[in-house]
Parts: structure tokens; sequence; C-alpha cells
């Protein structure tokens, strides 16, 4: 549908704040880089496991990357 094509171009934009910032991310935590990897990619794995309803919740509400992650990673 035309409304599920217009959440799917907002769940690109707004996840792509993170993967526009990434590189940036692993350069500023290279000091034990094995373990910041390795939390970079277990924060954003979790966001496959999210069921696409909820996904549109979450990014219609939060204003950032890192508030949407705490939703994520924090569900029961």
């Amino acid at each position: 549908s035309a409304s599920n094509l217009n959440y799917i171009k907002q769940f690109y934009v707004f996840y792509n704040q993170l993967v526009g910032n990434f590189q940036q991310v692993v350069g500023e935590l290279k000091n034990d880089e094995s373990l910041n990897r390795q939390h970079v990619a277990n924060e954003f794995g979790n966001v496959f496991l999210i069921p696409w309803g909820h996904h549109i919740q979450i990014f219609t509400k939060c204003k950032t990357t890192r508030e949407a992650f705490f939703y994520i990673n924090n569900r029961k």
C-alpha cells in the first residue's frame, strides 16, 4: 500500500542516521576494538528482531536512533 511504502522510506531515513554515523562511532571507540564492534553488531542486530508494526511505532515516535535503540534493547 502507499502508506506502507511511506513507512519503508521513513524506516530507511531514520536508521540511516546510524549507518551514516557508524564510522565516526567506531573511530571514537578504538581502545577495545573487538568489544566495541561486537557491541555495535549486537545493538544493530536487535533491529531485526522487532516486528514491523513495532518498528513503525518506534521510528514515528522516537527523535533519535539512540532513543529507538533504548526501546529495542529493553523490550520484554
